[in-house]
């Protein structure tokens, strides 16, 4: 992709660990700075204090939106999609069932036993910690009462059927990019990752709840099989190719997957914004220095311009071929593990850096 960047435009690599986001700098016509008042983009790896927000300067853009950490924990998303399920149950079908445990445990323990009651096979839910990541924490349950404790904090959904390829159950890690969100704009990445578990699918029974190899197709959960020959990591593209062409149904699945994407994007929108104009407040009060004020360092752009973002979010598909949003992450790890990762991600994050624009 073409750059969009003037001629002379800094990035300051304020906190740069990732070799892949290094390679995809030094493959840019940006130049590099450290402590540069004067650079207009900056680079964060990780997390970000809200100190290092208030420390950006007026003319500046940086690669963090405001609180897009808190806003992707389970329970916060899950929370505003639930909500706009209650506005629009017609149309945010794509993720399951929900609680929010502590807090919803009576209203899970009544849907559990109303389906129960309604059916001659178990009632499966997985539960998934507040802010877990690489399968910590996740227990699937066929008892309401597994989850009844306090100290159970996060969400319980009622567990989806998959899709299978080759008998196996697998989801998909996709890439989003918001260059900014005024006006707010999404894209989607081209290429993603599938996800594979490396032991064939059965059905939940309470003989193989704990089977994580079969049900949680988290590439750090599969790694440990050391008896599996699967291929546990897999292009997307690839993957969704050979279901089309063994499902007519699914001619238009990447369609619906960019569809769920943008309603999923959607409902995190007003939380963006609230955080965003949260930090605006702070940042008032925090600069004072006249030489920022008066713009000395560079021409100031409005604050809602100043952030942009690179998200991931795992999609599987159920047993109809429809994409189920399972969670979204603020800081999609750029660590390479498999080989198949380093020009995906590369790519991703240098295509990201040429979108972004200075103004």
């Amino acid at each position: 992709m073409k750059t969009m960047h003037p001629p002379n435009t800094k990035i300051e690599k304020r906190k740069v660990r990732n070799a892949i986001i290094e390679k995809a700098i030094d493959s840019t016509d940006l130049i590099q700075t450290q402590d540069d008042k004067t650079a207009q983009l900056i680079w964060w790896d990780g997390f970000i204090p809200k100190e290092q927000f208030l420390n950006v300067l007026p003319h500046q853009r940086i690669n963090k939106i405001p609180g897009m950490d808190v806003l992707c924990y389970k329970s916060s998303t899950f929370k505003v999609f639930n909500q706009m399920r209650q506005l629009y149950p017609k149309i945010f079908t794509f993720f399951p069932m929900t609680y929010l445990l502590p807090f919803q445990f009576s209203d899970f323990q009544k849907e559990h036993i109303r389906l129960a009651a309604g059916s001659k096979k178990p009632i499966t839910w997985i539960f998934k910690p507040r802010a877990g990541c690489s399968g910590n924490g996740i227990k699937i349950i066929q008892n309401s009462f597994e989850v009844s404790d306090s100290s159970y904090s996060g969400v319980v959904q009622k567990y989806v059927s998959p899709y299978l390829v080759d008998g196996y159950k697998f989801d998909f890690r996709l890439y989003i990019f918001i260059p900014t969100v005024e006006p707010f704009t999404v894209y989607i990445y081209k290429e993603g990752l599938a996800r594979f578990c490396t032991t064939k699918y059965q059905p939940p029974t309470k003989a193989n709840l704990s089977d994580k190899f079969a049900h949680l197709t988290n590439t750090a959960v599969n790694v440990e099989n050391q008896e599996s020959s699967v291929n546990i990591l897999q292009y997307a593209s690839e993957v969704i190719n050979k279901i089309v062409k063994t499902n007519p149904k699914a001619a238009s699945l990447w369609g619906k997957i960019k569809y769920v994407v943008m309603l999923a994007m959607v409902a995190q929108y007003p939380q963006i914004i609230e955080r965003i104009n949260l930090q605006k407040n702070d940042w008032n009060i925090h600069q004072k220095d006249p030489e920022i004020e008066n713009g000395i360092y560079g021409k100031p752009i409005s604050f809602e311009h100043r952030f942009f973002h690179i998200l991931g979010i795992d999609i599987m598909l159920n047993e109809k071929c429809d994409p189920i949003v399972l969670e979204m992450n603020d800081r999609p790890s750029m660590h390479i593990s498999y080989p198949i990762e380093e020009e995906l991600k590369t790519n991703l994050n240098l295509e990201a850096l040429n979108m972004v624009t200075i103004d």
